[in-house]
C-alpha cells in the first residue's frame, strides 16, 4: 500500500495536473514590435472580457525572431518553451521562411499547436514535419481553384500555364491540373501548353516563344514579383500582350514592381485583409480561446512541456484537434 501511495504521487509530479485555475500560456513568434505588441493587448483584452472558462485566464509570451534559424531555435527554446505554451501564434514572412520551418518543426515535435497567420507557401503542409501547424491564410495553391472559377465563368476551354520550375510552381500546377482532370468531364477545360522556366532567368523570350506557338491566348502565370517583371516584358516583344489575349495572374506575382509592368486587362486576385496581422492575431486567439472552453473539460490535462527536450504534450493534439 505504501509504495502504491509513493508511485502515484511521483507520477504526479512528473506529469502535473492543470485545474481550471491554471493560466494557459500562449506563445508569440514575430518579426515587428507591432505585432508583438498587438499579440499582448490581445491576450488583456480576451481576459478583460471573460469571454475564456471560469478560472482560466491567459498569459502571452513572445520574441521577436529573425532570419538566423539557429538563432531563432535558441530563441524559442531558451525564452518561449521554457513558459510551458499551450499553442504558439507564428507571424514570420517570407524573408523569415528558414526561421518559421525550424520553429514549426521544434513545436511540432512536442506536440504543441501552431497557427500561422502569414505564410502561404506549401512547403508547410507535409505532416510528417509540420504535425501541428495550421494557419488562417490560404496556401497559394489555392488559387488553382480561382483560376478554374475564372475559366468557367468566361467559357473558355483551353489555356497555356506559365510556372516557374520550383517547388512552387510545380505545386501550382499539379493543383490546377487535379482541378482540370476533376473538372474535365463537365468544363472541358484543356491545358494545350505547360510552359516552364527557371526561377531567376533574366531572358524569358525563349520561353514565351512556346506560349506563341500555342492557340490559346488565355495564359495562366505564376511568378514571383521578379520573374513576371521579365515575363510581361518579353510577352509584350512578342506581342503576347495584343488585344485578344488573356493573361491572369496569382496573388503572389502582384507587387509594386509588377503592377507597373503588368498588361492592360490582366486578371489577378488578392486575399481581402491578407496582410492586416492585427485582424489575424485577434482572430487566432479567438479561436485558441474556443478550443480552451473544450479542452479544460476533459481530465488529467497535463502541463505542456516545459523544454525542447521532453516528451510530447500528452494533450497536445487534444487540443490541435
Amino acid at each position: 500500500m505504501c509504495w502504491i501511495k509513493v508511485q502515484i504521487v511521483l507520477v504526479l509530479f512528473i506529469t502535473p495536473i492543470v485545474t481550471s485555475q491554471t493560466p494557459f500560456v500562449i506563445g508569440g513568434a514575430f518579426e515587428s514590435k507591432k505585432d508583438r505588441d498587438d499579440f499582448h493587448k490581445a491576450i488583456h483584452n480576451i481576459n478583460q472580457n471573460n469571454a475564456l472558462p471560469r478560472g482560466v485566464t491567459l498569459i502571452g509570451v513572445s520574441s521577436i525572431f529573425t532570419d538566423n534559424p539557429l538563432n531563432a531555435t535558441m530563441e524559442l527554446c531558451q525564452r518561449i518553451v521554457p513558459k510551458k505554451v499551450a499553442a504558439l501564434i507564428m507571424c514570420l514572412s517570407k524573408p523569415n521562411r528558414l526561421s518559421a520551418m525550424s520553429i514549426s518543426n521544434i513545436i511540432g515535435s512536442l506536440e504543441i499547436p501552431v497557427v500561422d497567420i502569414v505564410t502561404r507557401s506549401n512547403l508547410f503542409d507535409d505532416r510528417n514535419i509540420h504535425n501541428t501547424y495550421m494557419r488562417n491564410v490560404p496556401p497559394y495553391t489555392d488559387q488553382a481553384q480561382v483560376w478554374i472559377d475564372l475559366i468557367g465563368h468566361y467559357r473558355w476551354s483551353s489555356v497555356v500555364t506559365v510556372t516557374s520550375r520550383d517547388d512552387a510552381g510545380r505545386s501550382m500546377l499539379n493543383a490546377f491540373m487535379r482541378l482540370v482532370n476533376d473538372s474535365s468531364s463537365r468544363m472541358g477545360i484543356r491545358i494545350e501548353r505547360a510552359v516552364s522556366y527557371n526561377k531567376g532567368q533574366t531572358n524569358m523570350t525563349g520561353v514565351l516563344m512556346e506560349v506563341r506557338k500555342a492557340q490559346s491566348t488565355v495564359i495562366l502565370l505564376h511568378a514571383c514579383e521578379e520573374d513576371e517583371v521579365a515575363i510581361y516584358l518579353a510577352a509584350k516583344e512578342l506581342g503576347l500582350t495584343a488585344a485578344g489575349y488573356t493573361w491572369i495572374s496569382d496573388e503572389q506575382s502582384i507587387g509594386d514592381r509588377a503592377l507597373h509592368s503588368i498588361p492592360e486587362g490582366t486578371l489577378a486576385m488578392r486575399l481581402p485583409y491578407g496582410n492586416n496581422h492585427k485582424a489575424h492575431i485577434h482572430d487566432v486567439i479567438n479561436i485558441l480561446m474556443k478550443g480552451l472552453h473544450d479542452l479544460v473539460q476533459n481530465d488529467n490535462i497535463t502541463r505542456p512541456p516545459s523544454t525542447c527536450a521532453d516528451p510530447p504534450w500528452i494533450n497536445g493534439m487534444l487540443y490541435y484537434g
